[in-house]
């Protein structure tokens, strides 16, 4: 999958749905304002001492239907607005309001853990940050999501049903399919459409709200003047509240047709895409055949899923206003496995015992023992790629908030900070028994000969735990990394990257910022930040680079630069810089920090695969 090109056709869509959007705003305004000229001139009539005469229809008083139209702008607006910051911070916020459970680095529920792991697999195999993963412990069907303004903030979330129903082979072809929203630009345009949903069915939810709010109270409409003019204006409030469902219903329909418009063909697209990556369609394919033979299928009952039922694996079992947000099942397994014989498979709660001795799954190893974290296995690093092993040891402190940190500074240690970083002023107050120090020795001592192939995986690895820190602890963290960096007074790709990569995680995902807007179209239009980048590509040759400080301010200042630029230019600049990296069929570590780092640093993604 071409990510930068994914990503651009993704992008085109989202403006051309965000015109849609834009016009299902104003007929919903339309139509409230209507409404609003209706009740005006009723209550007008009736409210009358004499009776009033009938409403001139000819002689339309526009400042009414403007009052009317402009309250049901704001009414979808307001809520849209305030759903789209609120969701700005990345997927957290909608893995939480569909109740999920955010996992920490060391589960011990084997479920918990072995999603962890297919997880964790699919980040480093295909190149993308290793997201932050939740479960929806009350759901008991079979269904997944993805979501995320970008791939720095991105989550995952997965139902207790997926986890207890599905085998291993079956749940990495849902985290693969979901991997491929991610990295094809769908979770960016899915977040947008959560908002669009939400303001567009806000009219509804107003309009029940005050029908609802009558039965609270007594309304007479007989007797004497007082009573019927509170009649008269609860029977306003009725048709208000009536006419504001119906309208609302519209609006309703609006989202309902906007959310099935992205959904087909890019669940068929994340379908094939799922079998590139697990080179394997019997894992998609049996967890879409669970699907159709379970009890409670692919159901969501969380009250807030129907915003985001397009967000989905498959349908949530959601009223749809008859537009549906996913391809029938028979469709997708037909596309995926042609010999399908039509019939579906009811899942069983397997015993975990057998999962343990299950051979195919290769996670013999996958027990928890006393909440230990639970090295991954062999990462695949791309199609003809191979793969690579991590220590158990090093891999397991990645997931522990406190081993992670001292990982990072050991890491950086081993890349040139030598004695200097040991005896970082910041670094001495890491632990007073001096038990951290002797772990920072240790594993720098066995970093310095681990390939930046193994560093980068490690990194990746850790960067979710990481997230985990609270901001105070980010800054402190950051500040040591900072200092070990130019702790013997000069910089190495592998410092630069780092560092540039733990910034942008942890900085950006507190900050909850975006990619950038785009300013430059072609590539010619950052031809002199591309030749810099260019010429030090060709010093990696060497494997021996260091950054002098002008040549860390003028890659700062590049990579700046180059954030700005259209995606098409973007994936132009990625492999140019590929292409320069391999000509000589000798690929160093200093030309795969180089890469990793301007990749990372434009929000882009490349799997492992490419650094090898």
């Amino acid at each position: 999958m071409d990510f930068y090109e994914a990503q651009e056709k993704a992008h085109k869509k989202t403006r051309l749905l965000g015109f849609f959007f834009i016009l299902s705003v104003m007929m919903v305004m339309l139509a409230v304002g209507a409404l609003t000229v209706l009740l005006f001139s009723q209550a007008s009539t009736r409210l009358s001492p004499s009776g009033g005469a009938p409403f001139d229809w000819a002689n339309l008083p526009w400042e009414v239907f403007l009052t009317g139209a402009v309250a049901a702008g704001l009414t979808v607006l307001v809520p849209y607005g305030y759903k789209s910051v609120q969701l700005a911070g990345g997927g957290d916020v909608v893995a939480k309001d569909l109740g999920g459970r955010l996992l920490d680095g060391s589960p011990s529920d084997f479920h918990d853990q072995r999603l962890l792991n297919v997880v964790e697999e699919m980040a480093l195999a295909s190149g993308v940050p290793v997201p932050m993963v939740y479960v929806m412990d009350h759901e008991n069907g079979i269904n997944a999501f993805a979501a995320g303004t970008e791939p720095a903030n991105a989550v995952v979330g997965v139902t207790r049903g997926c986890l207890e129903r599905l085998t291993r082979e079956e749940l990495q072809g849902v985290i693969a399919h979901e991997f491929s929203h991610i990295l094809n630009g769908d979770m960016k345009m899915n977040m947008k459409m959560v908002g669009w949903v939400f303001g567009l069915t806000a009219i509804s939810i107003i309009g029940q709200m005050l029908f609802r709010s009558l039965s609270y109270g007594r309304v007479r409409i007989g007797g004497g003047s007082r009573d019927r003019d509170s009649g008269q204006a609860a029977m306003v409030i009725i048709g208000l509240g009536i006419g504001l469902m119906i309208i609302g219903g519209i609006g309703v329909f609006f989202a309902r047709m906007l959310q099935s418009a992205i959904s087909r063909q890019r669940e068929y697209l994340a379908d094939a895409s799922a079998v590139q990556f697990t080179r394997n369609p019997d894992t998609i394919a049996g967890a879409l055949i669970k699907i159709g033979g379970f009890r409670d299928g692919s159901k969501i009952v969380a009250p807030k899923a129907t915003e985001a039922s397009h967000l989905f694996f498959a349908s949530g079992g959601l009223f749809s206003f008859g537009f549906a947000t996913h391809p029938a099942l028979e469709d997708r397994i037909k596309r995926i496995k042609q010999d399908w014989d039509g019939a579906y498979t009811k899942p069983r709660l397997e015993s975990i015992h057998k999962k343990r001795d299950e051979r195919t799954s290769g996670f013999a190893s996958e027990q928890p023992q006393r909440g230990a974290s639970i090295p991954i296995p062999p990462i695949p690093t791309g199609a003809g790629k191979g793969t690579i092993q991590l220590s158990p040891v090093l891999s397991t402190a990645a997931h522990d908030t406190t081993q992670a940190q001292l990982l990072t500074f050991a890491m950086l240690v081993a890349s040139g900070g030598g004695a200097e970083g040991m005896e970082s002023r910041h670094l001495q107050q890491i632990s007073s028994d001096r038990e951290g120090l002797q772990q920072i020795d240790e594993w720098s001592k066995a970093l310095r000969t681990t390939s930046s192939l193994e560093k980068v995986a490690l990194l990746d690895l850790a960067i979710p735990t990481l997230r985990r820190l609270s901001d105070s602890s980010k800054e402190r963290f950051i500040t040591i990394t900072q200092e070990l960096t130019y702790a013997d007074r000069e910089i190495s790709l592998f410092e630069y990257m780092l560092q540039q990569v733990i910034e942008r995680h942890l900085l950006r995902h507190a900050r909850a910022a975006s990619y950038s807007k785009v300013r430059y179209r072609r590539l010619r239009d950052i031809q002199p930040q591309a030749d810099f980048l260019s010429s030090l590509m060709a010093r990696c040759e060497n494997n021996d680079v260091q950054l002098r400080n002008e040549d860390v301010t003028t890659l700062n200042q590049a990579l700046d630069t180059c954030q700005h630029a259209s995606l098409k230019v973007k994936n132009q600049l990625i492999q140019t810089m590929h292409t320069q990296a391999h000509a000589d069929h000798v690929f160093t570590d200093n030309e795969a920090e180089l890469l990793r780092a301007i990749t990372d640093a434009i929000g882009g993604a490349i799997p492992l695969g490419s650094l090898r």
